[in-house]
């Protein structure tokens, strides 16, 4: 992928989650990157193009992670799931599909099928980690780990977005209390 691709991809994601899909147009793009409107439709040509690489590179960054935690204990693939929130926190951004979902009704249904499918990886991803620690004894929840993931997926992107009004210092009260929920 070309320098100016991989650049216009990444604040394309920016974008997203600082202002949500509607909020931002190639004008933004091009003139925080300096470069022409037609750059970024040779690129991609359209928006819908952008959002669903941007949909593609995130889950794409999970299968790294669950790659790269393959070997780690329950928690702490669960901790490293989490901290992808956290990041996003500490940046004061939304999270990608929380940033999305709020425009879901001005999505073109290209978009709104990769969306459901990266949620559905992301849900996947945690249901695994949290049969398995109920399995091995790592984690004690009641919950079924579908209706679990469904909980702890729904605080996390609430809670990225209620800090944005009442600080990031509540953002850090619902992590933990999420953490603490599965013992």
């Amino acid at each position: 992928m070309s320098e100016t691709k991989l650049k216009i991809l990444s604040l394309g994601e920016q974008l997203i989650r600082d202002k949500g899909y509607s909020a931002f147009s190639y004008h933004d793009i091009s003139s925080e990157l300096s470069i022409k409107n037609a750059a970024v439709h040779y690129h991609f040509p359209h928006k819908a193009s952008l959002a669903i690489e941007v949909l593609h590179s995130t889950k794409e960054q999970l299968d790294k992670m669950e790659d790269e935690y393959k070997d780690a204990t329950c928690m702490q693939r669960f901790k490293a799931f989490i901290n992808i929130y956290t990041r996003s926190s500490e940046q004061n951004r939304m999270c990608l599909i929380g940033a999305m979902v709020s425009d879901y009704t001005a999505l073109n249904e290209d978009i709104r099928v990769e969306l459901k499918q990266l949620m559905d990886d992301i849900l996947g991803s945690l249901i695994k980690i949290l049969e398995e620690g109920k399995k091995n004894k790592e984690f004690n929840f009641k919950e079924e780990p579908r209706t679990k993931a469904l909980l702890v997926v729904t605080n996390m992107i609430a809670g990225l977005q209620v800090a944005r009004v009442i600080g990031q210092q509540d953002y850090k009260t619902i992590e933990q209390a999420v953490i603490a929920g599965l013992k």
